[in-house]
């Protein structure tokens, strides 16, 4: 059992300390006991896997764990066993084979790593259980069994049922027990103190921390924490503390669902513990500056704090120990004899409460804790001390680990030269590796990469670390922002399906690219396909006539058919004015509203992925800390200050400017030249040759000298659009369905436009991949 580090762990006293954490834990939520549930029934139950890493355990021990594991009472067709070997073992590959043969939901993966390989031991083991292997169905829940911990029947329809009715609940973990206990247990490994005492204290405040073994967790938890943390060796522990500091809820239950084995030496029991304390210790590391320290800043002073809590208790142990005998053995008069009557009374009363509170504390657990049983390590001090300075000392790797699944430097030089050198220096751990999964960028601020999994998509800000103008504290507060922006609409909308935890998936409106939940460095979204409207070839448009660049004449539009592409323009105009009119009634600005940010679903709707520069009217500073303006701009007004009007005129502009670049005859990809300033005479001729372009842009700008197009391709509303004459999203969006209907097109609810023939859209239009170094689609007719 990892140590749990509390109030008790960090007072100078630690009676006094224990005393004081009790009176703590009773002004928690939870009530003092779970209560015990079983999930009952064959039928739709959760898919779990089971993870039992392995490395150079006994065969035996390691084959009775999977056989428990295959054992345990749940479907075989909902739950599998994997054993993950880092000890590359022939001969458990060999054994586990032949069982598979008994269970078929058995499998046996190794990762052929070389002893002395740099490999994040225990923890990249588990990732490379998550990330590397192929599976058909993605589990709801990954559960762990160390090789020496054997899962009881009952483990899966013990644990689950806390997860299932707990939304926010990441972690249900299990006390530990042993079936190997000498009699008397007389170095008290049996660990009764924690399961009957600690657990439920840590439980009713919130902190309990889940040890490595005999744990469930959300499969979707650790996609958002991109795996196991990395830092050190005790990841239970760190990825417990990042997880409660995220939101998450973790609950450990003390009824027996896992038995274990202890060292059978006191020389292994020594080892064991101390590895556990030094481990726990070694968090105070993560408050190094070091560029090798890629934990996120605002998970750091939690876990050296645990750290430092920690190694004071020891250190304090070990002083106690060495200059106690000391003093005793000096002779010295150590007790002054003013007001000594007071201190006996005082001295008396004080032990008489501790042995009070001891003996009260042993009696609520039928006896079954012994008292002073939190001193029972006292006389390892002087050994962990060592252990610690060693481990501390020890020459540590230059290259950095990751941690809490947030950022991977530099993996390995073959998977390092696979990434595009514009994903920058930093990358998440959980982005796929191949140089085609770069999905888009936006801005060239944040980047879009698909998963591992490749059922989602990772977004990430670059970062370039040898940058001597980065602050590493600050430098992904744009990536930090945007899930701020999808929390404030969540609450905004104030509907109860919507779930407002930032770190779970959010779907606020079906034109908004669904947010699934936030990494340490970065967040997640839905994976749409098509995909970026950028990264999509689109057909010509071939029936529409030429347009005049006068802002006075108005050219009606030809009685010819309309064809399918003009109607799917159409749509999309309404389905992006619905998006803006919903973020816009919740006080949100996009500022930056652009092709860039639109992907295309497979039924070809449209939804909006970025929120670079978006307001949040809940800040005392509501722009973007970017505060860039990467779009060309029409209607631009700004404030005393110099700001931008918050006001929907701007993102109505850009609207505007988005329909105009569809809308032309040169939208497409094949090679037509794209122009980005509706200043742009449709007749290069017109431009005059000897005169600075941009100057000639501002200058016809400045006389409301923009494209006219035709009706057919709402030019009149665009030109309004950019010249700040509707109020709100809500007004254009009712002109162009009044348009449309006026026209004869069939429009269904807000944003829908039905095609003339009634066919579906996918009945129309094909989606092909495009070859080529990244994501890339073109969409054809059929």
């Amino acid at each position: 059992m990892t140590p749990h580090t509390t109030v008790a762990d960090i007072s100078p006293d630690e009676c006094c300390g224990e005393q004081f954490f009790t009176l703590t834990s009773a002004k928690g939520e939870l009530a003092p006991h779970l209560p015990q549930l079983r999930l009952v029934g064959q039928n739709d139950l959760p898919l779990v896997e089971i993870f039992v890493p392995c490395c150079g355990e006994s065969l035996d021990i390691i084959l009775d764990t999977a056989r428990a594991a295959c054992a345990i009472d749940y479907p075989t067709a909902r739950f599998c066993v994997t054993v993950l070997d880092d000890g590359n073992s022939a001969a458990l590959h060999k054994a586990i084979a032949d069982l598979c043969k008994i269970w078929p939901n058995l499998s046996y993966h190794s990762r052929g790593v070389k002893p002395n390989a740099k490999v994040f031991a225990k923890a990249g083991n588990l990732n490379y259980g998550l990330f590397e292997i192929k599976r058909p169905f993605p589990p709801e829940f990954i559960a762990i069994m160390n090789a020496d911990c054997m899962p009881t029947p009952d483990f899966l329809r013990a644990t689950l049922p806390h997860m299932l009715t707990r939304s926010k609940l990441a972690i249900v973990g299990s006390a530990q027990y042993y079936y190997n206990l000498p009699d008397g247990d007389p170095l008290d490994q049996a660990l009764d103190y924690y399961s009957a005492i600690k657990i439920p204290q840590l439980n009713r405040l919130g902190k309990s921390f889940a040890s490595g073994s005999g744990c469930v967790i959300r499969y979707s938890t650790l996609l958002k924490t991109g795996g196991f943390p990395t830092f050190g060796s005790v990841e239970d522990v760190t990825l417990s503390s990042i997880l409660t500091q995220s939101g998450d809820q973790i609950l450990v239950l003390t009824e027996m669902v896992q038995l274990g084995l202890i060292p059978g030496s006191f020389e292994g029991h020594v080892l064991q513990t101390s590895r556990h304390k030094v481990g726990v210790s070694e968090q105070i590391l993560t408050w190094s500056p070091s560029t090798s320290n890629t934990i996120p800043p605002r998970y750091r002073p939690a876990l050296g704090w645990i750290g430092l809590s920690l190694t004071w208790k020891i250190v304090a142990r070990f002083i106690t120990n060495i200059f106690i005998p000391l003093a005793l053995a000096s002779g010295q008069q150590l007790v002054p004899t003013t007001l000594l009557r007071l201190q006996m009374v005082l001295a008396v009363s004080y032990i008489s409460s501790i042995w009070l509170y001891e003996w009260l504390r042993a009696a609520h657990t039928g006896f079954r804790v012994s008292t002073f049983h939190h001193l029972r390590e006292w006389f390892l001090a002087t050994h962990q001390v060592a252990v610690m300075g060693a481990s501390w000392s020890s020459a540590r790797p230059e290259e950095p680990s990751s941690a809490a699944a947030d950022l991977e430097q530099n993996r390995d030089p073959l998977s390092q030269s696979r990434y595009p050198r514009y994903y920058g220096d930093v990358v998440p751990f959980v982005c796929s590796d191949r140089p085609e999964d770069l999905y888009d960028e936006l801005y060239d601020k944040i980047y879009f990469v698909q998963h591992a999994n490749q059922d989602c998509i990772v977004a990430f800000q670059l970062c370039e670390k040898e940058n001597p103008r980065v602050d590493p504290e600050e430098w992904f507060i744009i990536a930090e922002r945007i899930p701020r922006v999808y929390e404030y609409l969540a609450h905004s909308t104030n509907t109860p399906t919507v779930d407002v935890d930032v770190y779970r998936p959010i779907d606020l409106h079906p034109r908004i690219v669904k947010y699934l939940g936030r990494l340490p460095v970065g967040y997640l979204l839905e994976k749409l396909d098509p995909g970026p409207l950028d990264a999509t070839t689109l057909p010509l448009l071939t029936t529409l006539s030429a347009s005049r660049t006068s802002s006075d004449d108005k050219v009606l539009p030809d009685n010819g058919v309309r064809e399918p592409l003009l109607l799917l323009y159409y749509r999309w105009a309404l389905q992006s004015l619905a998006m803006l009119a919903f973020v816009h009634e919740h006080g949100v600005y996009l500022m930056d509203f652009s092709s860039s940010t639109i992907w295309i679903r497979d039924d070809l709707s449209i939804a909006l992925s970025g929120f670079v520069n978006a307001t949040i009217p809940t800040d005392e500073w509501p722009y973007s800390p970017d505060g860039t303006r990467y779009e060309t701009e029409i209607y631009y007004p700004t404030n005393h200050c110099g700001h931008p009007e918050l006001s929907p005129k701007i993102d109505l502009s850009d609207w505007a400017t988005f329909i105009w670049q569809l809308m032309r005859k040169d939208a497409s990809s094949h090679g037509a030249q794209r122009h980005v300033i509706p200043t742009d005479p449709l007749d290069s001729t017109e431009m005059p040759g000897e005169v600075n372009a941009w100057e000639y842009h501002k200058q016809r700008l400045k006389e409301g000298k923009l494209q006219l197009l035709e009706e057919e391709q709402l030019g009149p509303m665009l030109v309004k659009a950019w010249k700040g004459e509707y109020e709100n999203a809500r007004e254009i969006l009712q002109e162009v369905q009044a348009y449309l209907q006026q026209t004869g097109v069939r429009v269904d609810g807000e944003d829908e436009v039905v095609l003339d023939d009634g066919r579906k859209w996918e009945d129309v239009f094909t989606v092909v991949r495009r070859d080529g170094a990244r994501w890339g689609r073109e969409i054809r007719y059929k």
